[in-house]
């Protein structure tokens, strides 16, 4: 299983030169192989995206300079998750936006709002 957050934390580890390229190639291969399996989409969608820009570079599309501008975008996008109803019966609305956003959690009345970074 791989997390949104675990594969946001090698990226950022990856673009402040604290792991190399190829330990961040390894990590991102042996982490998400089998994410079809017991990951959410979102992980999944995310380690796909990664893996997809690896290649390009890996066959010469993207320089390092580029494959780090297309990785920043994945640690500067935050998602908003707005979810009404009870836990039972709970309808969620999402979106992404690139901005940055601090929003605290607000629970009242069955309104759950939730910010994580993306």
């Amino acid at each position: 299983m791989i997390a949104e957050s675990e594969i946001r934390k090698q990226i950022a580890g990856f673009l402040a030169n604290q792991i190399s390229l190829d330990d961040f190639e390894d990590w991102i291969a042996q982490r998400s192989w089998d994410a079809h399996q017991d990951s959410d989409a979102a992980a999944q969608e995310l380690a796909y995206a990664i893996e997809l820009r690896l290649a390009e570079h890996s066959s010469g599309h993207l320089s390092e300079v580029e494959l780090r501008h297309e990785l920043t975008q994945f640690v500067q996008q935050y998602s908003l998750r707005v979810s009404f109803g009870s836990a039972a019966n709970m309808d969620s609305y999402s979106f992404q936006a690139s901005n940055s956003i601090a929003v605290p959690p607000v629970q009242s009345a069955g309104i759950l709002c939730v910010a994580e970074r993306a």
